[in-house]
Order: C-alpha cells, then structure tokens, then sequence
C-alpha cells in the first residue's frame, strides 16, 4: 500500500463554518496550492503583498505532498486574486476578526491508494459495507516532520540555547536565528522570538502530541486522553509519562515567552468514519513517476473519500483502514 506518490493522490478541502460579509477589516481568500506546505506559502504570499506574515491566518496546516483547499485571511488586503507556479489565491470575502487556529470544523479527504492487489480491494470493500468505523486518533508523522518535537521538548525544558542551536539547521529560518545571535549574543529567547508565534506553538504542540501518542498506544478503554499542560490533572498514568519525560506540568508555563503557556486539553482517543466511500477503483497505470514504485501488472489502485474532524490525521485513517 502506498500514498501521496504524487500530489494529485491526495485532495484535502477545510471544511468551515465562517460566515463572509461583503466588507469588513479581513479580506478573505480561499488558497489552492499544489506541493508546498502551508506555512512557506504565507511567507511567500507575505512577501509578494509586501505584508507582515503576522497579518495573514489560517485555521491549520495543509499537506505539502498534495492538493489541498483552505481559507486565510489578510489585513488591509486589496488584491483580489494571486497566482503563482503552485498556488492560487481568490477573494470570496470579508471578515472582522482574522482566521486563527481552530476555525476550521475539519477537512474532506479524497486520497488515491495505490500498489494494492484485487484481494486487498476486495478485503476492504467488505470490510468498510454499511459499517461505522472506528480507528484510534494518532497524531501523524506530519504534526512531528523531521524534529518538531525535540525542538518542543527542549522549550518545555527552558534550554532555549540548544533549541536555537537545533533551529540553526532549519532551511526556513536557520539563517535569521543565525545572523541574530551574531548581534545579540547569548538572547536565546529573542532568537526564538523571531519565529512567527504559530511556528513556536507548533514545536510545543509536537512535544505534546508525542506524549499523547505514547499514552493512547497503551489503553483502549477511555473516551479521550490528556494533552498535557500546567493544569492537567496527574494521575498514575500522566505521573508515568512525565517521570518518563523528566518534566513536570508546570513546566508547560513560560514566564519568558507567555503566549507558549498551554493549560492542556482532552483528545478523543477514536475517531469514527461515518461517510466513508469507494469513489473509483481502477488498475495501476505504469508511469515514470510510478515506475521504480510499482512494478508489477497486477497491480490495482482504489480512490476513497471521508470527512474527519479538525485535528485528526488521514494519513493514519488509512493505514489503519489497509492494515484490516
């Protein structure tokens, strides 16, 4: 089983329930990109309207290896529209207040698996038949990419200097953290404050996650299960984790950098797929860009759509579904 070998394979449309108006403070924009994570197409946008990136918001991040759909939101905006090489952005409104985290009510997936033999189908069509499904909420590996989490752990830590040292390396921002501390020697936490505030909760929110990763592998029994913050209730299964992680609760308060300070949250340890559909199987065409991955004939392709909530991940709605 394979997904995401091309980003046609993988459409992801926010879902939202923000009312437009026809004027307001926030010019509103619905942005499709093709290939290109969310984040590096604010900063580009930003940088082509001339605009801070703190004057665009967005409800959430989008996969980069896709096509995916979502609204932002822009401050004293009059462009109507942009195009670029691998994204479009339309205005469909107005708002009075920005789009922040959270906004969204969930995504719509359309996802192309391929590599899969005519059993696999068939085990899975029977599997899916007028059946509510429930699979089990994991963070996926998109929320952690190459080292979200250790960066988060070390905020968590206060070792602002090795977390700063650790983002040198960073493509996106490695150079300005550099050149900063070159005139601002030993300010690790001015370094980090150059990050645009989304960014530093994405590490913290990481750390977490990893957390609630390792306590949901071990229980199956509970409606939801803590993300981890200073007001988090310790019982023996939280007191485990966090001598297993060296922290304590109320070190998720940041007197240095207080819009990081996380009270923690509950997670629904399922989630379940209610409107799950086979939208087309059909046989694996060998292409150059499938050559080297799918070799044999027999080989078939199946394309499924399904809605899920803010905050879960496809990515692992699938592999859960194809490991039945």
């Amino acid at each position: 089983m394979l997904i995401k070998q091309q980003p046609s394979d993988f459409y992801v449309k926010e879902i939202t329930n923000l009312k437009f108006e026809k004027k307001g403070k926030f010019s509103v924009f619905l942005l499709k990109k093709t290939n290109i994570p969310t984040p590096e197409t604010v900063k580009v946008i930003a940088r082509l309207l001339k605009k801070n990136q703190k004057d665009i918001g967005y409800a959430g991040n989008k996969d980069k290896v896709a096509v995916t759909e979502q609204y932002i939101s822009i401050k004293n905006c009059r462009t109507s529209e942009l195009k670029e090489r691998n994204f479009t952005v339309e205005r469909v409104g107005y708002m009075d207040q920005p789009i922040s985290l959270g906004d969204s009510k969930g995504n719509y997936f359309e996802i192309v698996i391929v590599d899969l033999n005519k059993n696999e189908i068939k085990n899975f069509e029977s599997n899916i038949e007028n059946k509510v499904i429930k699979i089990k909420n994991y963070f996926g590996e998109q929320r952690f990419s190459k080292n979200n989490a250790e960066v988060g752990k070390l905020i968590v830590n206060k070792n602002f200097k090795k977390a700063s040292e650790l983002l040198k390396q960073d493509r996106q921002s490695g150079e300005k953290i550099k050149e900063y501390l070159k005139s601002h020697k030993n300010d690790y936490v001015g370094a980090l404050m150059l990050l645009p505030r989304r960014v530093l909760l994405i590490y913290v929110h990481a750390y977490q996650s990893l957390m609630w990763n390792d306590m949901a592998e071990k229980t199956n029994n509970k409606k939801t299960i803590p993300l981890i913050g200073f007001a988090t209730k310790v019982t023996d299964e939280i007191g485990s984790i966090l001598k297993k992680e060296k922290i304590v609760t109320k070190d998720f308060i940041f007197k240095q950098i207080p819009f990081l300070t996380q009270e923690g949250d509950e997670r629904d340890l399922f989630i379940e797929l209610k409107d799950l559909k086979i939208l087309e199987s059909l046989k694996s065409e060998i292409s150059n860009s499938y050559e080297s991955l799918i070799r044999k004939k027999d080989k078939d392709k199946i394309k499924i759509s399904f809605s899920l909530p803010k905050g879960s991940y496809a990515t692992i709605v699938v592999k859960e579904l194809f490991s039945k």
